[in-house]
C-alpha cells in the first residue's frame, strides 16, 4: 500500500492510475477504526494521497488519524478556540481572530494543523480539515462526551450542569469559575485548575475539587475565619463535592471545638404536602399544595450533633451518649432558642435560626415527589425507624433501638442526612392550616407559647411516620430523647437584624394546633406508655 501511495502522489494521478485509483479508494471505504490503529502508516498515506490528488478531504474517512495526516501533508498549524454558539445553539471551532467578536470560548486555543481534527460523539466518528472560517462540532444537547483528537493533543468535552448551591458560575478570560454564596460575610472561589469532573451517583458528570481540603484553623488570619475574641471563634471552609457547595462550620470554645456543615438550598418551587391517594397519609398533610421557597438559605446537612452542643452550651443533655457524634436529642424548642442565641454571637454576619416547616419539608424532599426522598419505599439500611414496622406492605427490617452517629446512613438527592428518621426535628414556625392555593414563604404561628412543629419521624417509631409530608406539633418546652434539631443560616441584608422571622406570613393560620387532633396533638396522650413492653398503637389499615 506504501506503493500505491506513491502512484496516487504522482501528478495527474487521477487520470493515470487507471485501476489502482479504483483500488485506493475500495481499501479506504472498506477500511474501519479497528484497522486504522493497526496499520495507521499504511492507510492514512492513501487517504493523504486521494485527497491531494482529488483536492477535497471533505469525505475522508472519520477513522482519520490526525498525527500521521498531519506529518504527510505538512501544512502549517492555526490556532482554533471551541465557542459557545448561542444563536446555533452549537458548539464551533473557530480560528482565533486578532479581534475576536463578543462570544463564550472553552479553555486554551487549541493548535488544528493538516491534520485536522477527528470528533469523536456517541459512538460516531467525524473527521474535519483545518477550518477557514468555522466549523460546527456539534450541538449543544448532544451526548454528555465528546472527544476532539488533533495532531499533538486530544480534548474531551464533558457536559456538565452548575453546581448545585453555587451563586454563580462563569467565564473569566477562558476561565471557568465557580463562586459560593456567602456565608457569614466569607465567600470562596473555585477556578477550573482547582477542578476536575467526575460522575456522581446517578451517573451524571458533575464538577468537583482535585483538593477536598482547604486552610480552616480560625486562628490563623486567612479568608476563612468568621470570628475570635479570645477563647471562642469560628471559621468556615468551602467544598465543591458530588453533591454541590457545601460549607463547613468550625466552632471553638472553652467547651471544646466542633463542626457542622451546611449545603446551600436554593430558592425553588415543589408540592407542600401528601396527594390523596399516598399510602397511610394523614389529614393534616393536605390539601397537597404548591409553595415557593423565594430565598436562598443555609441547612444543615444534619442534625446537630451531641459535640456541637457541647462546645456551645458546655452540657449535653442527650439519652445516648455513647458518641458524640449521635445527634444531640432531648432538647426542647425553647432550649433549642437558648443555642441559637449562643450560637449567633459567634456569627454576627449571619442569622442563626430554625429552619420554617416549608423549608424543612422542601429540603427533605430535594427535588422528589415521592413519599421519600428514596423513593416509594424505605429499608432500615437507609433510614433510622423500627424496622418491626414496615411502609405500605414493605418488609421487616432491622431495629436498632437508639439514635445513630450523624452522616451514618445515605444522603438524600441535595446531600442532607437523616432527614428521614434517627430524631424528629424542631420546626421554627407552629401549625399552619392548609389550603389548595399556591403560597410564597409561608409560615406557620410564631408565637412564643404556640406548640411549634416537628419533622422527620425517628428511630423509636414506624416507618410512616418518617415519609416527607407527615407532620406533628408540640408544645415549646417538651423534650424527649427521640427530638432534636437541624440548624438553618439566613444571610442578613443590608438594614436587616438578625433574628428577624424567615420568610413572610403568607398563607399562615392564625389558629394554632388542637391537643388531640390528629396529627397535632403528637402523642401526648400516649407518652406515658413510651417505657410499657409495646409502646406503639396499633398499626392503621
Amino acid at each position: 500500500m506504501r506503493q500505491l501511495a506513491k502512484t496516487l502522489a504522482q501528478a495527474d494521478a487521477a487520470e493515470k492510475a487507471g485501476v489502482w485509483w479504483q483500488i485506493a479508494q475500495d481499501i479506504v471505504k472498506r477500511a474501519d477504526r479497528r484497522m486504522a490503529e493497526t496499520y495507521p502508516q499504511l492507510l492514512t498515506p492513501l487517504v493523504s494521497a486521494i485527497a491531494e490528488a482529488t483536492g477535497d478531504l471533505s469525505q475522508a474517512p472519520d477513522w482519520l488519524d490526525p498525527a500521521v495526516l498531519a506529518g504527510l501533508r505538512g501544512v502549517g498549524s492555526v490556532p482554533c478556540r471551541l465557542v459557545r454558539d448561542a444563536r446555533q445553539q452549537a458548539i464551533t471551532l473557530k480560528p482565533v481572530l486578532a479581534n475576536p467578536p463578543r462570544q463564550t470560548a472553552f479553555g486554551d486555543p487549541l493548535s488544528v494543523d493538516g491534520g485536522g481534527v477527528r470528533i469523536d460523539c456517541a459512538g460516531r466518528s467525524a473527521w474535519l480539515p483545518l477550518p477557514a472560517v468555522s466549523a460546527r462540532i456539534c450541538s449543544l444537547n448532544d451526548a454528555n462526551e465528546i472527544t476532539l483528537t488533533t495532531s499533538s493533543e486530544t480534548l474531551k468535552l464533558l457536559r456538565v450542569g452548575r453546581p448545585r448551591g453555587a451563586a454563580a458560575w462563569l467565564v473569566e478570560s477562558s476561565c471557568l469559575t465557580v463562586v459560593a454564596p456567602d456565608f457569614c460575610g466569607k465567600e470562596w472561589r473555585w477556578r477550573d485548575y482547582e477542578l476536575k469532573v467526575a460522575k456522581n451517583s446517578s451517573g451524571q458528570n458533575v464538577l468537583i475539587e482535585k483538593q477536598l481540603r482547604k486552610s480552616l484553623a480560625p486562628h490563623v488570619k486567612d479568608q476563612g475565619r468568621i470570628f475570635q475574641d479570645g477563647l471562642y471563634a469560628s471559621g468556615v471552609t468551602y467544598y465543591l463535592d458530588e453533591y454541590g457547595v457545601l460549607a463547613e462550620l468550625l466552632v471553638v470554645t472553652p467547651h471544646g471545638t466542633a463542626a457542622q456543615s451546611f449545603r446551600w438550598i436554593e430558592p425553588g418551587t415543589f408540592l407542600m404536602g401528601s396527594p390523596d391517594d399516598e399510602p397511610e397519609r394523614s389529614s393534616g398533610e393536605g390539601p397537597q399544595h404548591p409553595v415557593t421557597i423565594s430565598q436562598g438559605y443555609w441547612l444543615a446537612d444534619t442534625a446537630c450533633s451531641q459535640a456541637l452542643w457541647l462546645a456551645v452550651m458546655g452540657n449535653n443533655p442527650s439519652h445516648f451518649k455513647n458518641d458524640p457524634n449521635n445527634p444531640v436529642e432531648q432538647v426542647s424548642w425553647l432550649d433549642v432558642q437558648q443555642f441559637l442565641e449562643k450560637l449567633q454571637a459567634l456569627l454576627p454576619d449571619c442569622q442563626v435560626d430554625l429552619p420554617c416547616e416549608a423549608e424543612w419539608e422542601y429540603a427533605c424532599r430535594a427535588g422528589t415527589v415521592t413519599p421519600f426522598s428514596f423513593g416509594a419505599n424505605i429499608t432500615p439500611a437507609q433510614v433510622n425507624y423500627d424496622g418491626n414496622y414496615p411502609y405500605a406492605g414493605g418488609e421487616q427490617g432491622e431495629y436498632r433501638e437508639r439514635t445513630v452517629p450523624v452522616k451514618s446512613l445515605p444522603a438524600n438527592p441535595w446531600g442532607l442526612y437523616e432527614m428521614h428518621g434517627n430524631v424528629y426535628e424542631w420546626c421554627k414556625d407552629g401549625w399552619r392550616e392548609y389550603g389548595a392555593q399556591a403560597q410564597v414563604d409561608p409560615l406557620g404561628p410564631t408565637g412564643q407559647d404556640q406548640p411549634r412543629v416537628i419533622r422527620g419521624g425517628s428511630w423509636l417509631f414506624y416507618a410512616w411516620w418518617t415519609r416527607s409530608a407527615y407532620r406533628l406539633a408540640n408544645r415549646p418546652d417538651y423534650a424527649n430523647f427521640f427530638l432534636g434539631f437541624r440548624l438553618c443560616l439566613r444571610s442578613i441584608r443590608p438594614g436587616q437584624a438578625a433574628g428577624g422571622p424567615a420568610g413572610s406570613p403568607g398563607g399562615a393560620s392564625p389558629r394554632a394546633p388542637r391537643v388531640g387532633e390528629t396529627g397535632r396533638g403528637w402523642l401526648a396522650d400516649k407518652l406515658a406508655a413510651i417505657f410499657k413492653p409495646d409502646p406503639k398503637p396499633k398499626r392503621r389499615s
